[in-house]
C-alpha cells in the first residue's frame, strides 16, 4: 500500500507540474517577444491548442486589429521591431498621445530607418478590401513616417514589399491620420501591415486600426 501511495503522489505531482507548464506555455506564446524557434513544441498535442498561431483569419467585415495603447497589453501583436542601426531604436508608452490619450512612442537615436509590424500573417482572398490607418506625429521636419502593406503568396513568401503605401505630409508637431485601402489582387494569400520611420528623433503612433471593408 505504501508503494501505491507513493506512486499516486508522484503521478499527481507530475500532472500538476505538466498543468503548470501548459499554463506557462500559453502565456509565453503570447508575450511580446520570441524565444528560439529551434525548440518550439507548438506542433505537438496539447501545445498546438495553446499556441497563438502566426496566421490570423479575418472576419466577414469589421475589425481585424485595433490598438489604441490606452492600457498596457502584454499580448499585443505589435512587437516586431526592426532597426537599420542595431540598438538605436527604443519603444515605450507615452501619455501625450492623440487627444491626450496614451500612445506608442518610438525614439530613434541613429540615422537609419526602423519599422514596426505585428507578429502575424493575415490570411486574405483576392477581392477582399482591407484598410489600415494610424494617427502619427513626428518631431522634426526631416523625419518621415509611413504605413504600408506587404503581400505574400500562399507559401508566405514575400512577393510584394509595398503592396500599398502612404507617408506623412504635414508639419512636425501635428497629428496626422495616415490611411490606406487596398483590394487584394490575385496571387496574394497573406498580408502584414507595417509602420516605417526614417530620421533621428521621437515618433508617436496611436489608434492603429486594421479592418476588412465591404467589397466594392
Amino acid at each position: 500500500m505504501r508503494i501505491l501511495s507513493v506512486a499516486v503522489r508522484i503521478f499527481l505531482l507530475g500532472c500538476a507540474a505538466f498543468l503548470i507548464f501548459c499554463i506557462l506555455y500559453f502565456f509565453k506564446s503570447r508575450l511580446p517577444f520570441q524565444f528560439s524557434k529551434k525548440y518550439e513544441i507548438h506542433q505537438y498535442f496539447p501545445f498546438n491548442y495553446l499556441y497563438r498561431s502566426e496566421v490570423m483569419e479575418i472576419p466577414d467585415s469589421g475589425d481585424i486589429m485595433n490598438e489604441n495603447f490606452d492600457s498596457f497589453r502584454y499580448f499585443s501583436r505589435w512587437y516586431h521591431l526592426w532597426a537599420e542601426v542595431k540598438g538605436s531604436v527604443e519603444t515605450g508608452s507615452s501619455r501625450k498621445g492623440y487627444k491626450n490619450s496614451s500612445c506608442l512612442a518610438v525614439k530613434n537615436t541613429g540615422m537609419g530607418a526602423w519599422s514596426l509590424s505585428p507578429g502575424s500573417f493575415i490570411r486574405v482572398r483576392p477581392g477582399d478590401v482591407i484598410s489600415f490607418q494610424a494617427e502619427v506625429i513626428k518631431e522634426f521636419e526631416d523625419q518621415d513616417i509611413s504605413i504600408q502593406f506587404r503581400g505574400f503568396n500562399q507559401n508566405r513568401d514575400m512577393t510584394e514589399p509595398k503592396l500599398a503605401r502612404t507617408k506623412t505630409r504635414i508639419s512636425p508637431g501635428k497629428w496626422e491620420l495616415l490611411r490606406i485601402e487596398i483590394q487584394i489582387p490575385a496571387g496574394i494569400g497573406f498580408i502584414t501591415p507595417k509602420i516605417r520611420g526614417t530620421g533621428p528623433g521621437l515618433f508617436k503612433i496611436d489608434n492603429i486600426e486594421l479592418k476588412k471593408e465591404k467589397s466594392k
